[in-house]
């Protein structure tokens, strides 16, 4: 997660972008997941706003007041396409940021939990107990099967593998189409098995149905379920 210093000299500002075309994830994340996810996590004051000449980038000053996890320089810059999709930092406050690496830049996420106001002193109060070693030797997975319309799915048989082999865990969702477990960390799967039914990751998922987990953490993911042709 570090930059080397070459980098840091030579890009003293930092440009953070969203993704294109992201998609508001459906229920919003656990902050837990969003920690666990993000690369860098920041507290700063977020400026005003500033659009590109073509009108396609949104773009926002931030000085960094604290970093909660990763490494990142002291001045950053914000962005955002314009689009439906856009993250919406609270401007000219100070805000909580959850940043993803990606190659030498980072990005911000409109589904992660970014903001501040009112919120901000229990998401800081929640980030610095995540920035703690965790005593915890499990992490906790919550699942939504449910279908493109939202719809939930009660009574789901959801298989959960880690794809190392060691485990292999079936579950099945509740009357609101959910279900949460722990689980030891690693790298997991998880699909819906019920008979003559097959599953994707959902749209709105924040996390794809292949996830890491860590000890002390979270993931959250939606399923939706999609019947078998002839069944």
């Amino acid at each position: 997660m570090r930059l080397a210093g070459s980098i840091l000299l030579a890009l003293p500002v930092l440009l953070v972008t969203t993704q294109s075309g992201a998609i508001v994830a459906n229920p919003e994340p656990r902050h837990c997941a969003a920690w666990s996810n993000a690369d860098a996590v920041l507290i700063g004051r977020v400026g005003a706003r500033r659009l590109s000449a073509d009108g396609d980038v949104i773009s926002w000053p931030v000085t960094v007041h604290q970093t909660l996890k990763g490494n990142v320089p002291a001045t950053v810059v914000v962005t955002s396409e314009n689009a439906s999709s856009r993250a919406t930092p609270d401007e000219l406050q100070r805000n909580m940021l959850f940043l993803h690496k990606i190659g030498r830049r980072f990005e911000i996420r409109g589904s992660d939990p970014n903001g501040g106001g009112p919120r901000l002193a229990a998401m800081e109060a929640e980030a610095r107990k995540l920035a703690r070693p965790g005593k915890r030797a499990t992490g906790s997975v919550s699942i939504l099967v449910a279908d493109e319309a939202g719809t939930p799915r009660q009574g789901y048989a959801v298989r959960l593998s880690q794809r190392q082999g060691k485990h292999v865990r079936m579950v099945r969702t509740g009357s609101k189409g959910e279900v949460r477990l722990d689980l030891p960390p690693g790298a997991w799967s998880a699909d819906v098995v019920e008979p003559g039914w097959y599953s994707r990751t959902s749209l709105y998922s924040y996390n794809s149905d292949r996830f890491m987990l860590q000890a002390g953490g979270c993931a959250d993911l939606r399923l939706e379920p999609i019947k078998n042709k002839g069944t």
